[in-house]
């Protein structure tokens, strides 16, 4: 294999891992600071065990960190920029969860292609969800720094 495929497709592998973190995190808002299992799992009403499961493979991914006594679990404040809830132009979480509201769709769009015709609206479940989550990171983040500047003279109103 190429050099340069063998890159790509390392990359997608860990993407996979990355975006059941961003998923999971974006969702449910589990990672504040070092918690247990059981802090999390109460904290975003999740059951225990699946989170204890998800916080062992997202450590063995690399992307969330565990304390020596393996009970403390953490995302790092980089990856945290990244994959979770905090606002911020370069996270990446709302946009993570495309790909799996996409994915219940992909047969039907495939089909489409062979076909023609279309996908309906409503096929596209959680779609305000995603959009709002979405929009929250690119715009209203950004609504004060970025975009509200752009008006002649708006420095100076009330």
């Amino acid at each position: 294999m190429l050099p340069a495929l063998e890159a790509t497709v390392a990359k997608l592998k860990r993407m996979r891992g990355e975006h059941l973190v961003a998923t999971i995190e974006q969702r449910f808002a589990t990672h504040r600071a070092a918690s247990t299992s059981q802090e999390i799992a109460e904290a975003a009403a999740l059951n225990e065990r699946y989170v204890r499961e998800w916080l062992g493979a997202m450590t063995a991914a690399g992307i969330v960190h565990c304390d020596d006594r393996g009970e403390r679990y953490e995302l790092p404040a980089a990856h945290r920029a990244l994959l979770s809830r905090e606002p911020g132009t370069d996270n990446l979480a709302p946009l993570t969860q495309y790909f799996s509201m996409f994915g219940r769709v992909e047969d039907r769009i495939v089909e489409c292609f062979r076909r023609g015709g279309g996908v309906p609206y409503e096929a596209y479940d959680r779609f305000h969800e995603v959009m709002m989550d979405e929009s929250d990171q690119s715009v209203v983040g950004a609504l004060f720094d970025h975009i509200l500047p752009l008006i002649p003279g708006i420095e100076g109103r009330p």
